[in-house]
């Protein structure tokens, strides 16, 4: 599992967090399936197949019969310059046998390759898929926060904390908060210090607004 660094989930809850780490294993390629695809059918490019690389799949899956139509459409052109019918097929067939066993050596070096390959290829796959899903959780989180698009009567827009004050969770971008009832506090409950950088901050808040660390609480 690739380390998630605090920008990319800056905006996730813990729950979130753990949500996207469940998919992701579920989503992502296994590295046992590769490395058997390409130990077995890797010639025939499986395992670039499997990782959803389809055109390098595809060309590795058709060089082998693409390269014996080439040898035979290539000997066949060169047994037409022979001295004699036997001379000119034999070298002809020489000719094409040449280029089919060249084709099919660098084939097979290509097959080798691979090894230092896949664990890039792996680790790309499992990037996307944390994109793709992180891309997915923040669509959720927009469309569960529609009553924030428009204040609703009597709310008053929301603004930083003033310098010096303690700062809290931050809501969504165009969030409104209600003024506090007569006799609360205008401070939000539950302030404690942040165990990185030891500044107040609201229970819960993710990341630090200071430091901006992931913390457990």
């Amino acid at each position: 599992m690739r380390r998630l660094s605090a920008d990319t989930v800056y905006d996730l809850s813990e729950r979130d967090i753990l949500v996207l780490n469940q998919e992701v294993d579920q989503r992502k390629k296994r590295v046992g399936t590769t490395w058997l695809l390409w130990a077995f059918l890797g010639p025939i490019g499986a395992h670039y197949l499997y990782l959803g690389h389809w055109m390098t799949g595809f060309i590795r899956l058709f060089v082998l019969p693409i390269a014996l139509v080439v040898a035979i459409s290539t000997g066949s052109f060169a047994s037409g310059f022979g001295t004699s019918g036997t001379s000119g097929a034999t070298s002809g067939a020489a000719l094409g046998l040449v280029i089919f066993w060249g084709i099919f050596t660098l084939w097979h070096i290509w097959w080798l390759v691979d090894i230092f390959l896949i664990s890039g290829m792996l680790r790309d796959n499992e990037k996307q898929v944390q994109e793709e899903i992180l891309q997915e959780l923040r669509a959720m989180k927009g469309r569960a926060q529609p009553a924030y698009s428009q204040p609703m009567q009597g709310q008053m827009p929301y603004t930083q904390p003033v310098q010096g004050q303690p700062p809290y969770s931050q809501p969504p971008p165009g969030a409104y908060y209600s003024p506090p009832m007569q006799g609360m506090g205008t401070m939000p409950p539950q302030l404690h210090r942040c165990p990185n950088c030891g500044n107040s901050i609201a229970y819960g808040t993710n990341p630090c607004p200071y430091c901006r660390v992931l913390n457990r609480w």
